[in-house]
């Protein structure tokens, strides 16, 4: 199985910052899946370099951030693909759950999450 299989991949409109060496930056979210994002981006990031997510998720009460860290893997004008490479657990549930409300499967996103948990424990073993 490829690694680099598609997830599922949801319209989310929020804000998202995005820090990597010395910058800081705003952007508006357009879809997002448990492997990564696609981010409107006021600043260039050239392909390759890693960078700090931190997205925004407001509710009724509270305000909370799914914190995680990627890298940008392509530039589409003035929008930035990021990859994910790590998450902390609380994170990655937040993560999961805004996919799954978000999605038309929440069966479908649990087995595309399984299998990649089982994919990356055979690689790690």
């Amino acid at each position: 199985m490829d690694e680099r299989r598609n997830f599922t991949r949801v319209l989310f409109r929020g804000e998202a910052e995005i820090r990597w060496e010395d910058k800081v930056v705003r952007g508006e979210l357009n879809n997002l899946s448990l492997r990564g994002m696609l981010v409107a981006s006021p600043e260039p990031c050239s392909p390759g370099t890693p960078v700090g997510v931190q997205i925004q998720l407001t509710g009724s009460t509270s305000e909370v951030f799914i914190r995680l860290v990627g890298k940008v893997v392509r530039r589409q004008g003035a929008e930035l693909a990021v990859e994910f490479t790590g998450m902390d657990l609380d994170s990655f549930i937040l993560m999961k759950n805004v996919i799954v409300y978000n999605s038309d499967s929440e069966d479908k996103v649990i087995e595309e999450f399984n299998s990649y948990m089982k994919l990356r424990a055979h690689h790690e073993n």
